[in-house]
């Protein structure tokens, strides 16, 4: 090998170590993260945009971006910034976690599912993974596998009140009566204050052939401040 290769090899060696030096550190990240502990997403955006020019791409740089553009309801640039995070470490599961959150707000429920399978296989102890997974399922009219979903949410946290809501609403629609009523009575004793808990109750056990308990339930669910409540009271309570 030539003098001028060995000096050209050497060259690049310096290089990437430079650039290794220069990628951004913990403390690289404080001043965005104030501003996003801030309220102030707009410069935690502008620091972070920053970060990038001097320091170079990371993932955490594109997950700390995602978040702030997430704050004020920049879906789009949040959902690349996501998917760039997952780019520069495709193990980054807050990133895969995230960009599925995205992606159901959007209503791309199979990207959004292909996001939440990527996130359960790398942790699948996460309750509130399987709770949103189920409601992607639902949108997607995949019944059973969301209620498969919503009793794996409430086994790793017994008081997932919405999990229970959620479950009572796929059974529901999967025309299982008295396993929603169940599920909704859960929901209700975990948090009593829940109009919608109460109004969608009251559905169930009208159809199921109990009026009183239906009233009573709708009426507690206009107490509570439910507008639709009080047109079913006028309508079916005498």
């Amino acid at each position: 090998m030539g003098k001028g290769m060995k000096k050209w090899i050497t060259l690049i060696g310096c290089l990437i170590s430079l650039f290794s030096i220069a990628q951004s550190t913990k403390s690289d990240f404080e001043p965005a993260l104030k501003f996003a502990k801030e309220n102030q997403a707009a410069k935690a955006i502008e620091t972070l945009l920053s970060l990038e020019k001097t320091k170079g791409p990371s993932a955490e740089l594109y997950f700390y971006l995602g978040n702030s553009y997430m704050d004020i309801q920049q879906y789009n640039d949040a959902l690349m910034a996501f998917s760039n995070a997952i780019l520069n470490n495709k193990q980054y599961k807050e990133a895969f976690y995230n960009r599925a959150n995205i992606y159901y707000y959007l209503k791309d429920y199979q990207k959004a599912l292909d996001d939440f399978d990527t996130y359960i296989a790398m942790d699948s102890l996460k309750s509130t993974a399987y709770y949103d997974r189920g409601n992607t399922y639902c949108k997607l009219e995949k019944y059973d596998k969301a209620e498969k979903d919503f009793l794996t949410s409430i086994r790793l946290r017994p008081s997932n009140d919405l999990a229970f809501f959620d479950l009572g609403n796929t059974y529901f629609k999967m025309e299982k009566l008295d396993d929603a009523l169940r599920a909704y009575d859960k929901a209700i004793e975990l948090k009593p204050n829940m109009a919608g808990f109460y109004f969608n109750r009251a559905i169930v056990e009208y159809n199921l052939g109990f009026p009183q308990d239906a009233c009573a339930d709708f009426k507690n669910a206009s107490e509570l401040g439910d507008l639709e409540a009080s047109g079913y009271i006028k309508e079916l309570c005498h």
